[in-house]
Protein backbone atom coordinates (compact mmCIF):
# COMPACT_ATOMS: atom_id res chain seq x y z
CA UNK A 1 0.00 0.00 0.00
CA UNK A 2 1.44 3.47 -0.95
CA UNK A 3 2.61 5.59 2.12
CA UNK A 4 1.03 9.19 1.78
CA UNK A 5 3.31 11.55 3.21
CA UNK A 6 0.51 13.46 5.55
CA UNK A 7 0.36 9.96 6.95
CA UNK A 8 3.57 10.64 8.54
CA UNK A 9 3.24 13.32 11.69
CA UNK A 10 3.89 16.80 10.33
CA UNK A 11 7.58 17.52 12.69
CA UNK A 12 8.62 14.38 10.70
CA UNK A 13 7.37 15.20 7.33
CA UNK A 14 10.66 16.30 5.02
CA UNK A 15 9.91 19.42 3.74
CA UNK A 16 8.55 20.52 7.34
CA UNK A 17 11.57 19.61 8.74
CA UNK A 18 14.09 21.12 6.28
CA UNK A 19 11.75 23.98 7.71
CA UNK A 20 12.26 23.90 11.29
CA UNK A 21 15.88 22.28 11.39
CA UNK A 22 17.60 23.27 9.06
CA UNK A 23 18.92 20.46 6.05
CA UNK A 24 21.45 18.96 8.30
CA UNK A 25 18.87 17.59 9.94
CA UNK A 26 17.64 15.63 7.32
CA UNK A 27 19.16 12.10 6.05
CA UNK A 28 20.16 11.49 2.70
CA UNK A 29 16.90 9.76 1.61
CA UNK A 30 14.78 13.02 2.96
CA UNK A 31 17.01 15.33 1.37
CA UNK A 32 16.03 13.30 -1.83
CA UNK A 33 12.64 13.41 -1.12
CA UNK A 34 11.97 17.13 -0.58
CA UNK A 35 13.91 18.00 -3.97
CA UNK A 36 12.05 15.18 -5.98
CA UNK A 37 8.79 17.02 -4.35
CA UNK A 38 5.71 13.83 -5.17
CA UNK A 39 6.31 10.30 -6.27
CA UNK A 40 3.81 9.17 -8.07
CA UNK A 41 -0.13 6.85 -8.08
CA UNK A 42 1.56 3.87 -7.67
CA UNK A 43 5.24 5.03 -5.52
CA UNK A 44 5.50 7.51 -2.66
CA UNK A 45 8.06 9.97 -2.49
CA UNK A 46 9.83 8.38 0.42
CA UNK A 47 9.66 4.78 -1.22
CA UNK A 48 11.11 6.91 -4.83
CA UNK A 49 13.98 8.52 -3.13
CA UNK A 50 14.98 4.76 -1.97
CA UNK A 51 14.63 3.51 -4.65
CA UNK A 52 16.76 6.12 -6.41
CA UNK A 53 19.57 6.23 -3.32
CA UNK A 54 20.18 1.89 -3.95
CA UNK A 55 21.05 2.75 -7.70
CA UNK A 56 23.18 5.66 -7.04
CA UNK A 57 24.67 3.45 -4.03
CA UNK A 58 25.42 0.73 -6.80
CA UNK A 59 26.73 2.63 -9.10
CA UNK A 60 29.34 4.04 -6.80
CA UNK A 61 27.44 7.15 -5.71
CA UNK A 62 26.13 8.48 -8.90
CA UNK A 63 23.77 7.56 -11.49
CA UNK A 64 23.47 8.89 -14.80
CA UNK A 65 20.30 10.29 -16.57
CA UNK A 66 19.49 6.75 -18.43
CA UNK A 67 20.13 4.40 -15.19
CA UNK A 68 18.00 7.00 -13.49
CA UNK A 69 14.86 6.75 -15.87
CA UNK A 70 14.49 2.79 -15.33
CA UNK A 71 13.74 3.42 -12.30
CA UNK A 72 9.58 3.17 -12.23
CA UNK A 73 8.44 6.69 -11.41
CA UNK A 74 11.57 8.56 -12.59
CA UNK A 75 10.90 10.18 -16.21
CA UNK A 76 13.29 12.71 -17.93
CA UNK A 77 12.53 15.67 -15.73
CA UNK A 78 13.35 13.77 -12.18
CA UNK A 79 16.22 12.35 -13.88
CA UNK A 80 17.63 15.81 -15.15
CA UNK A 81 17.34 17.34 -11.79
CA UNK A 82 18.95 14.47 -9.57
CA UNK A 83 21.65 13.42 -12.55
Amino acid sequence: MKKRITDIPKSDRPREKLQLKGAESLSDLELLAVLLGSGTKKVDVMALASRILKVVDQSGGTADVNALQQIEGVGSAKAALIA
